[in-house]
């Protein structure tokens, strides 16, 4: 595998990552879960590639 390719790879599971976390939000926000909570839980469970709480805001503001 050339390193183009494993950039790519990186690229694409970078990019999966933070659909899904935007799912995670939507979820737990309409559970009516705070911003703060949310964040918390990001972090826990995507470490360093969580979003920050203001991208985590903004994300709910768009669910309301």
């Amino acid at each position: 595998m050339c390193v183009l390719e494993v950039v790519a790879i990186n690229a694409l599971i970078e990019s999966s990552a933070k659909f899904e976390q935007h799912s995670v939000i939507r979820f737990l926000y309409a559970r009516k879960i705070k911003v703060a909570e949310i964040t918390r839980q990001l972090k826990t469970v995507y470490g360093e590639g969580a979003l920050s709480r203001v991208h985590t805001w903004k994300w709910c503001k768009r669910f309301d």
